[in-house]
């Protein structure tokens, strides 16, 4: 896998690890590519979703070991036959945007 395909990969992991969707689930490449933009919007963009996943580590590192393997899985074999990459995540100060979690030891992160 190139280096761009392997980071387009792993955007949607992070995306997906940061989604709804229950580990384990199987899902189309149209859900995954909803569930992508969703959740990079929700984020605003790819460094919240870090800082979420690292967050997740930090907390629950035996769940969050088990759910990045499954979201990088997924990522992987869905769009294993082309790049279908998501669409850019909106800017900041667009409406389409909402905030970072409200937890009270989020943090925003460094690179936004």
């Amino acid at each position: 896998m190139d280096g761009r395909r392997n980071l387009v990969c792993t955007t949607r992991a992070y995306a997906v690890f940061t989604s709804d969707l229950a580990t384990g689930s199987r899902v189309g490449r149209r859900e995954v590519n909803a569930v992508v933009r969703t959740e990079l919007r929700r984020h605003k963009g790819v460094c919240g979703c870090l800082a979420s996943v690292a967050y997740a580590y930090g907390d629950h590192p035996e769940v969050a070991a088990p759910r990045m393997r499954w979201a990088r899985e997924l990522a992987e074999t869905t769009f294993a036959g082309g790049s279908a990459s998501p669409a850019p995540p909106p800017r900041a100060n667009s409406p389409q945007t909402t905030t970072l979690s409200n937890h009270p030891r989020h943090k925003e992160p460094a690179c936004a």
